[in-house]
């Protein structure tokens, strides 16, 4: 059976990779969203785009470094109508 396919959004990445924080409502999302980081590798058929990739690019440059290393290597959609509109 084919693995299920998930498009990864930048918001999935930037919590993965986000440095800690005191704000509990944050530290439950980041907390859930390592989780699935962590397995979802091994589970799902992980896709990003080129929109995904230039927004992890932005800001910080250590939290930027992070984001994109922990893309690297993911399959990219290509950039079609659809996906601009969506983006």
């Amino acid at each position: 059976m084919p693995m299920k396919k998930v498009y990864v959004e930048t918001t999935v990445i930037s919590d993965a990779t986000a440095l800690p924080t005191n704000d509990l409502t944050l530290v439950a999302r980041q907390v859930a969203t390592r989780e699935w980081w962590a397995k979802a590798k091994g589970h799902f058929e992980l896709f990003v785009s080129a929109t995904v990739i230039r927004e992890a690019g932005q800001g910080d440059a250590a939290a930027s470094r992070r984001r994109l290393d922990a893309l690297a290597g993911l399959a990219k959609l290509p950039l079609v109508d659809e996906v601009l509109a969506l983006a």
